[in-house]
């Protein structure tokens, strides 16, 4: 049994990932459900976008990746 530090182990991968997409959930939800704009974001309304609901896509997005990632890996 090797011994691994506190951020190789499984569950904790897990659970930055959890954390992470309820975070991504959020930004998400923020800005498409009630319109407000989370954060220190500064828009001119010409972009095509909500450029936080991105950001909130893609943290969604990884850490689906990372939660997979920490229960396919074997330890």
């Amino acid at each position: 049994m090797t011994n691994k530090s506190f951020f190789e182990k499984r569950s904790v991968v897990a659970a930055f990932g959890v954390l992470a997409l309820l975070g991504g959930f959020y930004f998400l939800n923020e800005s498409y459900l009630t319109g407000k704009v989370t954060g220190n974001y500064v828009s001119n309304g010409s972009t095509p976008f909500d450029l936080v609901s991105v950001i909130g896509l893609l943290l969604v997005v990884c850490s689906t990746i990372l939660i997979i990632y920490a229960i396919v890996r074997k330890e």
